[in-house]
């Protein structure tokens, strides 16, 4: 069995560090339903940056009986002199880290990961290396990163649980052109963009990589909030008719959406901050995700060949089934340590680094403004032949 260490910013209850432990400590009855029929790994080695009141890293890994050791490199060796696991999940997206001027949480990704390669880099050993989430808040560290990882043949994969998930009904675009496509989430963290929207763009991205040609740089990115967004609606900027359409696949709690949609269009509706980017792909293709307070899950409309076609995200739940969209995150990840095929390229995750620190920086500069991105505008791609996930599994 394959040994692996966990790297991680904090573990309290409910973060992801937690929900990620749960598919290998404890026996999760929804689960299989999610792809996970139990661990063919071994976490044997931990190492935790934080230790909040609420903390549970003490109390689970003793009880477990893997060692918390007091550095990254002291965990990657397990107490010895060498590198002595076989793959690494780095999970750094809770824990009290400052933001900066952009509103981005600056979650040590970067720090931790270049630890970890330190250590491989003087053992003269390799492992792959999972990141939940992002690469980076930042697109250069983001870049830098996957630069030194393929200068020491070090495979990394980066990405969240949501685009995973079922999509009702499943959507799909295989070698078609795709002409335009409108996302909605929730806005959360009081109308910040950037964690959210980090969900939404990869739940475009698992749909939308799969058109015509494949997936495209970003070329340009344009913010608006609040009433300006509605006005850049009625101006053609982005369509309506696909946000309806979305909007209407919100399941709420397992019922339809009862409260009209152009209540959303009333700065006072209480429904407001809300937050609209575009991003303008090289290939023509526009893509709007729209924040919205109060909004409960994550949808998507597209317009293919002339007709409309959408979808809402199936998630898992809380309490007992312990967010089960992190059982399917957990099958993708162990699939790929054992096998070493990979579901995407890194470039798909730099690409989405560098997206949301556009649409976060596009916000800063004022409502409306035009944010170019050159920088994204080569981040082309093809993904897997086959896709993976809770809709394409054999479950």
């Amino acid at each position: 069995m394959t040994d692996l260490a966990i790297i991680t910013t904090v573990y309290r209850p409910e973060s992801h560090t937690d929900v990620i432990m749960a598919r290998w400590l404890e026996d999760i009855p929804a689960d299989p339903h999610w792809g996970w029929n139990g661990p063919r790994t071994s976490i044997v080695s931990a190492y935790v940056a934080q230790f909040p009141e609420n903390d549970l890293a003490r109390e689970r890994f003793g009880d477990a009986g893997i060692p918390l050791h007091g550095s990254i490199a002291a965990a990657l060796r397990n107490g010895g002199d060498r590198l002595a696991v076989g793959g690494v999940l780095l999970v750094a997206e809770h824990g009290e880290y400052p933001f900066n001027r952009y509103g981005q949480h600056l979650y040590p990704r970067a720090e931790m990961f270049h630890a970890i390669l330190d250590v491989m880099e003087e053992d003269g050993r390799t492992a792959p290396v999972f990141f939940d989430k992002h690469l980076s808040w930042d697109f250069d560290l983001g870049r830098l990163m996957l630069e030194r990882a393929r200068s020491l043949n070090v495979p990394v994969l980066s990405a969240s649980s949501l685009p995973l998930c079922r999509y009702g009904p499943p959507i799909r675009c295989d070698g078609e052109a795709v002409e335009e496509i409108v996302a909605v989430y929730p806005l959360v963290d009081g109308g910040n963009p950037e964690s959210y929207g980090y969900h939404s763009l990869e739940v475009v991205q698992q749909f939308a990589e799969r058109r015509a040609g494949g997936a495209a740089g970003v070329v340009r990115v344009q913010g608006w909030r609040g009433g300006d967004a509605w006005a850049a609606c009625d101006a053609g900027l982005w369509s309506r008719p696909l946000f309806e359409a979305a909007w209407s696949r919100s399941l709420g709690d397992a019922k339809p959406r009862e409260e009209p949609i152009d209540a959303l269009y009333e700065a006072e509706s209480g429904l407001q901050p809300t937050c609209v980017f575009t991003m303008d792909h090289a290939d023509g293709l526009r893509v709007t995700h729209v924040g919205v307070d109060h909004f409960q899950d994550f949808a998507l409309a597209a317009r293919v060949g002339g007709e409309t076609r959408s979808s809402v995200i199936l998630g898992g739940e809380g309490g007992v089934d312990r967010h089960s969209n992190f059982a399917a995150l957990a099958r993708m990840t162990e699939d790929w340590i054992l096998d070493g095929v990979e579901p995407f390229p890194p470039t798909r995750a730099l690409l989405t680094c560098g997206t949301l620190q556009a649409m976060c920086n596009a916000l800063a500069l004022r409502s409306g403004a035009l944010f170019p991105t050159p920088h994204l505008a080569d981040l082309h791609y093809r993904p897997a032949p086959t896709p993976v996930g809770a809709d394409h599994w054999n479950l």
